[in-house]
């Protein structure tokens, strides 16, 4: 019998890894300029917002009505844009966090991730910070969930 106390789920961007990007521009910009928009520069704080939030507000602060199987392709290429940038990122676990994880790594309680990312860009941090291992599978909830 399993006996659970709780569940933590943590965000992933600087609370456990810290990513560095080797582009002057982030990946929300430069998806949207593949796909024609041009670089549009953000009028607001995307710390903390979902992916398909970014996209969104960066299209609308251009006038851009998209769609929602618009925003659904834009974020297939978002994902594709990152897996390709991943090989010249790096993904550092910061300071503490792997003994912390250890800590709660018990039969009492479950660790989960809940994130503004896509999932297929979660698994990646994850798994390129080398902490993947942490986390339950199941208490994973990001912005999109591919299906």
């Amino acid at each position: 019998m399993s006996i659970n106390n709780g569940v933590i789920l943590w965000d992933i961007d600087g609370t456990l890894i810290s990513t560095q990007r080797n582009s002057n521009i982030n990946l929300h910009q430069k998806v949207l300029e593949n796909c024609g928009f041009g670089i549009i520069e953000p009028n607001f704080e995307t710390q903390g917002v979902t992916d398909w939030e970014i996209l969104s507000r960066l299209l609308s602060s251009v006038k851009y009505s998209v769609k929602e199987n618009e925003l659904e392709i834009i974020i297939e290429k978002l994902d594709a844009l990152s897996e390709l940038s991943d090989n010249k990122s790096s993904f550092v676990t910061l300071p503490g966090v792997s003994n912390f994880l250890k800590s709660f790594t018990s039969k009492f309680w479950i660790q989960g991730i809940l994130t503004g990312n896509t999932s297929n860009r979660t698994f990646a941090k994850l798994q390129h910070a080398s902490i993947a291992n942490y986390f339950n599978q199941d208490y994973i909830f990001c912005c999109k969930f591919n299906e």
